[in-house]
Order: structure tokens, then sequence, then C-alpha cells
């Protein structure tokens, strides 16, 4: 991978690739979700409790969607870099 980690564990979400943080946000979105069926409502009064719910899932879909597109742009780069015979060895050159 051009950018991060791509194998391995890794705590650090900025150190990981697209791919493995695209990964990453759907766990946290289950888990958001999850949260969201399993908490008491008399724990935060219900429309605040869906209001705070709704900006999750608007900032969970951004994430993933930018991640999904960022995931997919860095595979088709690596495509044509290999299509060009090009295969990151800098001696080549």
């Amino acid at each position: 991978m051009k950018n991060g980690t791509d194998r391995g564990f890794e705590i650090f979400y900025w150190k990981l690739s697209y791919r493995r943080k695209f990964v990453r946000t759907l766990w946290v979105g289950a888990a958001i979700l999850l949260l969201y069926f399993v908490s008491p409502t008399y724990v935060v009064v219900g429309i605040l409790r869906d209001a705070i719910f709704g900006i999750f899932l608007v900032l969970f879909l951004a994430q993933a969607g930018y991640t999904y597109t960022k995931w997919k742009k860095e595979v088709q780069e690596q495509a044509g870099q290999y299509s060009n015979g090009d295969h990151g060895n800098p001696s080549d050159t």
C-alpha cells in the first residue's frame, strides 16, 4: 500500500491504509448502531438521543464514503502503475 499499514495489528487509525480505515469505519458504525438500540432511553431523553444518533449517522456515512472512495482510487492508481510496467522498484530507473 502506498500509505499506511495493510497487514498486521495497528492501533493508530492514521497509520492504516484506506482499505483498513474503511473496514474500521464499518466496525465502529456497527458498534454505534448497537449502542443506540441497547442504550436505555432514560439516560438521554428521546429526542436528544435521536438527534445525537442522527449526527453520528451522517458523520459515519460521510466518513465511510470518503474512505471507500480513497481506497478505490488508491487501488486504481496501483493498477495503473502495474499496467505501465512500473512495479515500484526504484532501482529500475
